[in-house]
């Protein structure tokens, strides 16, 4: 059986094409350096840690040009693919920052929301793509540097935005918003571990002033349940922000300062409260404005 499989992949290794990430997650930051289809292996809201590779994943992988790894070190589905990859890119390629929050202390989960990472992730895909392909070198380099002034131009916008909260701590739920609120420049007082079941105790008695975080795939889930009930208790904003869908990686940042600078209150009648929504109401009018002309910028590259 095994034989028979090998040879399959050896016939589509002869087919060369593509460029494959290893989770959708990545995908925003290759698709503005690689020019064709970006495709993926690990399905949308699927636990990479849990995932098995399926036939044609190994044939998916097999068949490409290039395969893009989050960390195939903590990652297992990402070992099994990458001994099938003609080319790989890795998390020690990308020499990432990596941060360390309270209550998690060093985070390597969704590292690439943080921008400086993402950028580094892109400069080396440019410089494999350039390495397999010479004779699109101008071409690659060309996509590089319109991506990082892209993401320069949105760090300003998104900055600008979440002023009003820019004093305030945030609370979150699971390590993989931290990144997204650390892009923003924003104060992450605690980290709940992923493998933790949250709880008000763990977190530093600290009331108002602060916004709980989950992710937008959260919603519904007993996490949200939990993090709503912390942000009544400590009478924080709660928000939900976006870090897996596959937009682009500028608007990413643009959408969730929006998010961020606008959360929900229950307890609607204290003083910081009301202040904060009407700040967080004017924040979310010039966010809105930001992201239509982000859009409209969009469609003309």
């Amino acid at each position: 059986m095994w034989k028979a499989y090998t040879l399959l992949l050896i016939i589509y290794l002869a087919e060369a094409g593509g460029v494959v990430v290893s989770i959708p997650d990545l995908k925003p930051i290759v698709g503005e350096i690689y020019e064709g289809e970006v495709e993926f292996v690990l399905p949308a809201n699927a636990d990479p840690h849990l995932y098995s590779p399926s036939r044609e994943d190994f044939e998916k992988v097999a068949r490409s040009d290039l395969c893009i790894l989050a960390n195939s070190e903590i990652i297992s589905f990402e070992t099994e693919i990458k001994r099938f990859c003609k080319n790989s890119l890795d998390f020690s390629d990308y020499n990432a920052t990596i941060l360390s929050f309270p209550g998690i202390g060093k985070n390597y989960h969704a590292y690439w929301l943080y921008p400086e990472n993402a950028i580094k992730i892109a400069e080396k895909v440019k410089d494999k793509l350039i390495e397999i392909q010479p004779e699109k070198e101008e071409f690659y380099k060309t996509r590089f540097e319109r991506f990082v002034e892209e993401v320069r131009k949105a760090q300003i916008d998104a900055e600008s935005i979440v002023r009003t909260v820019k004093h305030y701590d945030f609370i979150a739920m699971d390590p993989h918003t931290a990144y997204a609120v650390a892009a923003l420049k924003l104060n992450t007082s605690f980290v709940f571990p992923e493998e933790v079941p949250p709880s008000l105790a763990d977190i530093p008695k600290k009331k108002g002033n602060c916004i709980v975080v989950i992710a937008e795939y959260q919603k519904g889930t007993k996490l949200e349940d939990i993090g709503r009930e912390i942000a009544r208790e400590l009478n924080c904003g709660f928000s939900a922000i976006d870090v897996m869908t596959e937009i682009r990686y500028s608007s990413k940042l643009i959408s969730n300062a929006a998010k961020l600078s606008n959360p929900e209150f229950k307890n609607e009648g204290s003083v910081v409260s009301l202040a904060l929504g009407v700040l967080g109401s004017l924040a979310l009018i010039e966010a809105l404005v930001i992201v239509v002309l982000w859009r409209r910028l969009q469609r003309k590259i």
